[in-house]
């Protein structure tokens, strides 16, 4: 049997609304064909070949980048994993759930993701 590894569309477009149809990490309007001109990347890895976890597709685990994971912003965080931890776009598999660390978002400031698509500037409890 094969795992769903992606998120559902609406999960999509409500990333897509809370960001601004624009990339979090520079602001740059998101245009043109998703995996190559923009990205919705997971913070906590999916892993080869999936993952279990529930929350791995939820919109607090997703952010909008533009690029893809080599180009534009998704591949500058790929390449520069410890700025990536750092500001947030990057969360460990190992450690707190992604709706407990908080991002740096070029719209919000520094924020917390929710699982329904919104922003807090305190965690999720």
């Amino acid at each position: 049997m094969s795992r769903v590894t992606a998120p559902s569309q609406s999960t999509v477009e409500n990333v897509l609304s809370r960001d601004g149809q624009a990339c979090a990490r520079c602001g740059k309007t998101l245009v043109g064909q998703r995996g190559l001109d923009w990205s919705i990347h997971h913070r906590v890895p999916r892993g080869m070949g999936g993952t279990k976890r529930k929350d791995v597709n939820s919109a607090a685990n997703l952010i909008a980048l533009c690029g893809s994971g080599v180009t534009g912003c998704h591949g500058w965080v790929e390449q520069n994993r410890a700025e990536g931890i750092k500001t947030g776009f990057l969360v460990s598999k190992f450690g707190p759930v992604a709706a407990k660390v908080p991002v740096w978002h070029h719209r919000y400031g520094q924020v917390f993701l929710l699982p329904d698509g919104g922003v807090s500037s305190d965690p999720v409890a």
